[in-house]
């Protein structure tokens, strides 16, 4: 799923499977009001994403190829990011 729009939604972000794209809007996955959970085998990829303010808590290895991916352009987050220990 790519989301590439700014968004005013202001509840969690859970990535539960698969892959959430957040493509060029500090604001794609919506306000920092709340966080964004990635669970293990899950991936969240930034794609021009400069300033991203949106809290993210990584709880897996994203399936061996990283939870957090940076995979295009220049890709910033400002928000704080919790990682448990499986993170990769």
């Amino acid at each position: 799923l790519e989301l590439g729009g700014a968004s005013t939604f202001t509840g969690p972000v859970a990535v539960l499977a698969g892959v959430l794209r957040a493509r060029t809007q500090t604001a794609a996955l919506g306000t920092n009001a709340s966080s964004c959970t990635v669970s293990d085998g899950a991936a969240l990829e930034l794609d021009g994403v400069n300033g991203l303010s949106k809290p993210l808590d990584i709880r897996g290895d994203g399936g061996g190829a990283g939870a957090l991916r940076s995979i295009n352009g220049m890709n910033a987050t400002a928000g704080a990011i919790v990682m448990s220990a499986d993170a990769m």
